[in-house]
């Protein structure tokens, strides 16, 4: 006996089991959109709304995602998690802000107090970091990412709409030993070596919460999402021109100062190599050792792209020197020889790391008005003084993602720092530029106004 049962609507009536499958369900059919990039095939997790995240900034976002390769789904590892979706960034300041201040050196510091005043000035990385998406979800008991919350805050007073006063970055110095055991506190480092392990252990926090996440899963943090690529190394056999590739992920480009220009030394990088006798490799095809051609390009550029150039080499006895020739490089950079697929892909430049006497000094650029952090003290620069430097660590910004909000009833006005670091305003000479403090010390760095949130 088939038992009848009532639905949930108070006045329905009754029906039984034979009378519910007397219409099944009909299915037609339809037609489904090819998928496009791999980001779009997955859900994020953790997905964070991101407030001011205007409509252009997220289409700037899609464009630089799909602008990376036409072909990227069979060549990159598609990743079974996306960590952290690219329309999340905001690629441009959201508001006006102070730049931050100088840091007071505790001690051979200045290596640390050079990278964290370069990335205090990373507008996607900076805004990231203030709406502190990792800190209320972290699981970790000894954070990076959540001290390099707390620096940035301190930075960044009332998001930043106040100034701030100098300080000590003890929030980083006390947690050195998570970065790398490497480095010891009153100890001079290096600065590119810094920049990476403080990346790599923000990006270990990351991926803290998931076990067994695969690599491509891994490069979908928001670390890499700034500052990360791809390259593609072509290798091609000489006897059947078979060819293979790899694609290794990076988060800068070491340069060889082979050339006169960044465009030299890069076009060193992208060369053609050709390798023979001892440095032949066995052919998955001809299954014996051949003669190969070996080629890296660009294959994805990031919205901020790293280049270090190697200024330092070692003799026969590993004792260490300093390269100090100079290598031109201007106010933006035109990559497109440089990758893979021949699109156009310009980037400004806007911050600089560079040598002097002593190790490290930092500039960067916009609007041919720069920012000169020499531990705690802050001054303005001309453009030209930067384009003369020795310069160690560049950073470029993705000209399709450097969209500035407009601030140009501020563009008259110059902002300076003293040793105390409060602000002062200039409006009676708009146009002089404060070149008072010459003494250059062991870590300066360079940031523009415009970056900061501040036109001039």
């Amino acid at each position: 006996m088939i038992k009848k049962r009532k639905l949930i609507t108070d006045d329905s009536p009754y029906f039984d089991l034979q009378s519910l499958l007397e219409n099944p369900v009909r299915f037609g059919p339809c037609f489904i959109e090819p998928l496009g990039h791999w980001d779009t095939l997955y859900t994020p997790v953790n997905i964070v709304e991101s407030a001011g995240n205007t409509t252009t900034e997220t289409q700037a976002a899609h464009s630089l995602e799909s602008s990376q390769s036409s072909d990227s789904e069979s060549s990159i590892a598609r990743p079974s998690t996306v960590l952290f979706s690219s329309d999340q960034l905001l690629h441009s300041w959201t508001c006006i802000r102070t730049p931050a201040p100088g840091l007071i050196n505790v001690g051979n510091t200045c290596y640390l107090n050079s990278v964290l005043q370069i990335l205090s000035h990373v507008p996607p990385f900076v805004q990231y970091l203030l709406a502190g998406h990792h800190s209320s979800q972290c699981q970790m008991s000894a954070c990076v990412f959540c001290k390099m919350e707390e620096h940035v805050a301190q930075c960044y007073p009332s998001d930043g709409n106040r100034p701030a006063r100098a300080f000590k970055p003890l929030h980083i110095v006390g947690a050195l030993k998570w970065i790398s055991k490497r480095f010891q506190p009153y100890q001079q480092e290096d600065a590119h070596e810094f920049l990476r392990c403080l990346l790599g252990e923000m990006q270990r926090s990351c991926i803290y919460p998931y076990k067994n996440l695969d690599f491509a899963s891994q490069e979908t943090t928001v670390i890499y999402k700034i500052f990360g690529g791809y390259l593609r190394q072509q290798v091609k056999c000489l006897k059947c021109n078979d060819i293979s590739n790899t694609y290794p992920v990076y988060l800068d480009l070491s340069l060889d100062l082979m050339g006169a220009s960044i465009e030299e030394a890069l076009d060193m990088y992208v060369r053609e190599e050709t390798l023979t006798q001892s440095n032949r490799y066995k052919c998955e095809k001809c299954k014996i050792l051949v003669d190969f051609q070996k080629k890296s390009t660009i294959y994805t550029l990031p919205p901020i792209l790293t280049l270090h150039l190697k200024r330092f080499s070692f003799n026969k006895a590993f004792k260490m020197s300093k390269i100090t020739r100079y290598i031109r490089y201007g106010e933006t950079l035109e990559l497109t020889p440089y990758t893979s697929q021949k699109k156009v892909c310009a980037f400004i430049h806007f911050c600089l790391l560079y040598l002097e006497a002593k190790p490290y000094h930092l500039r960067s650029y916009r609007n041919s008005t720069w920012l000169h952090f020499n531990d705690d003290m802050v001054s303005t620069v001309s453009l030209q003084t930067v384009l003369k430097q020795q310069a160690y660590i560049l950073l470029y910004s993705r000209s399709d993602t450097s969209k500035h909000t407009d601030f140009d009833r501020f563009s008259k006005m110059l902002f300076s720092f003293n040793s105390s670091d409060k602000i002062q305003l200039d409006q009676k000479n708009p146009d002089s530029k404060q070149e008072s403090y010459k003494r250059l010390k062991y870590d300066d760095h360079f940031v523009p106004i415009e970056d900061t949130g501040v036109l001039v």
